[in-house]
């Protein structure tokens, strides 16, 4: 898996006619997605706090930088000056391809360097700049509240006072050779930079480049520019700030369960259809849980339990987590999901294939209709029915938007659904966090996961070192971790494992609890009528609810009855 991952900024459409003079008086800079600037080598906090904006209209792109300053200086007074040098905000911009970019600079004193560059390798040392390039008809101005001075503060016995510089850009579409102007939903690639060189210098960066020393010009390392109407930036701006989701994180115990079907069921649909739903084994099997230490279950819904008895799902929802929380367990439930069989069909479900794995398991919705957004009006009614009805129950841990998407071949055609998913649970503006796991190295969809998850998921299968370097990665996003889905035996198993999750204070949800009709004792790519595998895949218990590995289940029961450290 390719990490660290870049930012995304959503760029929101405007009406405003906006005036460049470096006042940010207008509306839309307001109601901006606000983004604060990092240390460029490592990505950490950093002083002095940078804030950047932008907006767009048919004609121009905006950007603004507010910028706090204990001692501001620039000597130079001429365009094009090497500006860089001494204090500046930067702009990299890449419409088209990484290999081609521009930069724009201004400094405080409102002097402007603009450059084409041609990077064919991505590589500094191979890298041409085109210093006759002009962004033509570019308007930029800044605005300051305190003195700024001409010469460094190291060459000064009087330095400050502290004050606050903002500049504002308008960037003309034409003037970086475009024909037509984007459209909601063009992404382009992006980074905002500052140098301040005060007594100590700071160099710093929306996207973090990880150079050392400091390099700006690293485009693999760009973040996206996506172009949205202003409802839809707004939708975005309910995702939670990364200090919400550590709050309500620390609020929560150690997050230790598995992934829960019935063993009744084969699959989403025999679990929620009226004719099966089957409470007692619900509530059987998930005492069984609860004796074990879990307090979280992850459980799958289906779009066609909703379609054919709305009320009657909401219904047995409502049955389930009544019986779930009479056990102590939260619940993730799960919306859309690419795995398994691709044309779902609700009714009696086939019996199982004996010996198969998940051999009766669903799509939700399918990849027909994954792939045709004229069927999606009803996916939309879905989402917001059950978050509408469920979005404010305690009860509900998480919601987990799309399992797997890009699965089944699937790669970046599921991204449109994945998108509306996230755009419909936010309007429907639950009280729990979203999230949708990233589970496999694609960059895109990998990108959007971990940029619009409130809480950061994942799968891991993999070995011990494999979880603990990618626990690594994917806490340079900042968020809370869960594994929503581990534990396959023998190379990932709960001797091994379940210290590592521990000892990072990372959420666990192991796949399987009871072996019953989704046969997941049985390996991926299992042949159907083999016998039961003397090492078991997934699951936990027989179906009198004996453990299949009672050493296992010590493990489990002595390390959640562990205090864990916040």
């Amino acid at each position: 898996m390719s990490l660290p991952f870049v930012p995304t900024y959503h760029c929101a459409q405007t009406t405003d006619t906006v005036v460049i003079d470096g006042s940010l008086s207008e509306s839309c800079w307001a109601s901006a997605q606000a983004e604060t600037l990092v240390a460029a080598s490592s990505g950490t906090r950093t002083r002095p706090r940078t804030i950047v904006r932008a907006c767009w209209n048919d004609t121009h792109l905006y950007i603004a930088f507010q910028c706090d300053d204990d001692d501001v200086w620039g000597s130079y007074d001429s365009h094009d000056d090497p500006i860089y040098d001494e204090e500046v905000v930067e702009v990299f911009i890449s419409p088209e391809r990484l290999a081609r970019y521009v930069e724009i600079e201004i400094s405080p004193r409102g002097v402007t360097f603009d450059a084409a560059i041609h990077s064919p390798d991505l590589d500094r040392r191979t890298m041409q700049t085109d210093l006759a390039w002009e962004c033509v008809g570019m308007k930029a101005r800044i605005q300051c509240n305190t003195v700024v001075h001409t010469t460094p503060p190291k060459d000064r016995d009087d330095h400050g006072p502290p004050g606050v510089w903002t500049a504002e850009l308008a960037i003309p579409f034409a003037s970086l050779g475009l024909t037509k102007p984007p459209v909601p939903g063009s992404e382009w690639r992006i980074n905002f930079y500052r140098i301040d060189r005060g007594l100590r210098s700071s160099y710093q960066a929306w996207s973090p480049t990880l150079r050392r020393p400091a390099d700006y010009h690293v485009p693999e390392r760009f973040g996206i520019l996506r172009f949205e109407d202003a409802h839809t930036v707004a939708l975005h701006a309910r995702r939670w700030s990364a200090a919400k989701a550590r709050a309500w994180y620390r609020r929560q115990p150690w997050l230790v369960g598995c992934n829960f079907v019935p063993s009744g069921a084969s699959n989403q649909l025999e679990m929620w259809q009226a004719a099966t739903f089957d409470p007692e084994t619900i509530d059987r099997e998930l005492g069984w849980a609860a004796s074990l230490g879990m307090n979280v279950v992850r459980v799958y819904l289906h779009d066609l339990a909703w379609q054919q008895d709305p009320s009657g799902l909401r219904i047995r929802m409502a049955r389930y987590l009544t019986l779930a929380a009479r056990h102590g367990i939260r619940t993730i439930f799960v919306l859309f999901d690419d795995c398994w069989n691709p044309d779902p069909k609700p009714g009696r479900q086939a019996d199982p294939i004996p010996g198969v794995h998940n051999s009766r398991w669903l799509q939700s919705p399918g990849r027909a209709i994954v792939n045709d957004p004229r069927e999606w009006d009803r996916l939309q009614s879905y989402v917001h029915d059950i978050l509408g009805v469920f979005g404010q129950d305690r009860r509900i841990l998480m919601w987990d938007l799309y399992n797997e998407p890009g699965n089944e071949g699937q790669a970046e055609r599921s991204l449109p659904l994945l998108r509306k998913a996230f755009e419909w649970a936010r309007a429907a503006n639950p009280t729990q966090p979203l999230t949708a796991g990233v589970w496999f190295d694609h960059e895109i969809l990998n990108q959007f996961q971990l940029a619009h998850s409130d809480i950061i998921t994942f799968h891991n299968y993999k070995d011990a070192a494999t979880l603990e370097q990618q626990i690594k990665d994917l806490h340079q996003c900042g968020r809370p971790l869960v594994c929503t889905e581990w534990m396959a035996r023998p190379e990932s198993a709960i001797p091994t494992h379940l210290s590592v999750f521990r000892r990072h204070r990372v959420g666990c949800l192991s796949w399987g609890l009871v072996s019953g009709k989704s046969q997941t004792i049985y390996p991926w790519g299992s042949p159907a009528g083999g016998p039961e595998p003397a090492v078991w895949f997934h699951d936990l218990l027989h179906p009198d609810g004996t453990p299949y590995s009672p050493a296992e289940v010590m493990i489990l029961r002595q390390e959640t009855n562990r205090p864990v450290s916040p």
